[in-house]
């Protein structure tokens, strides 16, 4: 009886320290969710751009000129702008920290890729409604590539504090042997951001004038 209990004993250890080892820290079948609302916000905020364009079709145009105002001040790599760049990806970061803790966290990263989906959806039927041709360029400065940077970021910290909840908290595992890797995930996520505000701020600055400038002097 006494072995019986060693050998189960022995078998949940060294499952326990499998897991300590491995450490499913980027979860994909999280990420394929979290992407596939994403994909259902884009639909949605696409369809509503169509639907609500011949309300607000110069109320959008106007913001494209007052945009186009503010940035063909700004010079390229400006500090203030790289700042102002980061600021709200960095303040996200946080919230997703801050939620990690709470009931409401399966809810905030759903609700977080639907609404980021609407956002992206909306501007880039918008843009295409308006502008034809320019308006697909003026969609792809607007999101890319530092977009892919951004939301790579926000796809990792997801999936990481997906996994922290899922299989570390409650459990009678250690998890000190993990804060370094969980630290050096957060930390890639910001560099990420960084190298997102780096090339919004700099590389697409310029792009950006000149199609906002095609788009406004084609009306």
């Amino acid at each position: 009886m006494l072995n019986e209990v060693r050998k189960i004993a022995q078998k949940y250890g060294e499952r326990a320290r499998g897991s300590m080892q491995k450490g499913k820290y980027i979860n994909i079948s999280y990420i394929k969710r979290i992407l596939f609302f994403g994909i259902i916000g884009f639909i949605l905020g696409s369809t509503l751009g169509v639907f609500f364009l011949p309300q607000y079709k110069e109320q959008y145009m106007y913001m494209q000129k007052q945009l186009y105002t503010s940035v063909s001040g700004m010079c390229k790599n400006d500090l203030s702008y790289f700042l102002f760049c980061i600021s709200d990806c960095i303040k996200q970061m946080i919230l997703i920290i801050l939620f990690t803790f709470t009931m409401f966290f399966g809810l905030y990263g759903k609700m977080l890729f639907i609404w980021k989906g609407i956002i992206i959806g909306f501007v880039f039927s918008t843009a295409v409604k308006c502008y034809g041709t320019a308006g697909w360029l003026l969609f792809c400065v607007n999101w890319f590539p530092h977009g892919i940077f951004y939301m790579l970021s926000f796809i990792m910290q997801l999936s990481l504090c997906y996994s922290i909840r899922e299989e570390y908290f409650g459990s009678q595992i250690k998890i000190k042997g993990h804060i370094a890797k969980w630290s050096g995930f957060f930390f890639l996520c910001l560099v990420c951001i960084i190298i997102g505000g780096y090339l919004e701020s700099g590389v697409n600055l310029d792009l950006l004038k000149s199609v906002l400038e095609k788009c406004i002097n084609q009306k």
